[in-house]
C-alpha cells in the first residue's frame, strides 16, 4: 500500500461520525457548571437552598456546615459564577437562593449529552 493511502477497511469509517453543534463558549460555560457541581459541599448548598421557601442568608448556611464562613462563601461565591444561585444583599447580610435558569441550563447540558 503506498504510503498516505488508506487501507479498504478504514475508509470510510469516520463518515458517520455527527460533528456536535456545541461552540466552545457553550462548551466553557457547561465546564463552568459541572465544575461548580463537583464538589461535595458545593452540592450540599445547593441542595440546602433548593430546599427552602425563602433565600437563606450566608450564616443560616454556615451552620449546616463544618466548614467555616470563609468557606461557605468561597463556595457560594463559585455557585454564584456558574449561575446557579443568585445573591441579594440586605443589609449587612447576603441572601442566596436557587437559580432556577441555572439549574435549567444544566438540565439542558445534560440532556444534549444523552443520545
Amino acid at each position: 500500500m503506498a504510503h498516505g493511502a488508506v487501507a479498504p477497511e478504514m475508509r470510510g469509517c469516520c463518515e458517520s461520525v455527527i460533528r456536535p453543534q456545541v461552540s466552545p463558549p457553550e462548551l466553557a460555560r457547561w465546564a463552568s457548571i459541572f465544575r461548580a457541581l463537583d464538589d461535595p459541599t458545593r452540592l450540599g448548598i445547593l441542595v440546602l437552598l433548593a430546599a427552602q421557601r425563602r433565600p437563606l442568608c450566608v450564616c443560616d448556611i454556615v451552620a449546616y456546615f463544618s466548614q467555616g464562613q470563609p468557606a461557605i462563601f468561597h463556595r457560594l461565591t463559585v455557585l454564584r459564577g456558574a449561575g446557579l444561585v443568585t445573591a441579594e444583599r440586605r443589609g449587612l447580610w447576603v441572601h442566596y437562593r436557587v437559580s432556577p435558569s441555572g439549574l435549567m441550563e444544566a438540565w439542558r447540558a445534560i440532556g444534549r449529552l444523552i443520545p
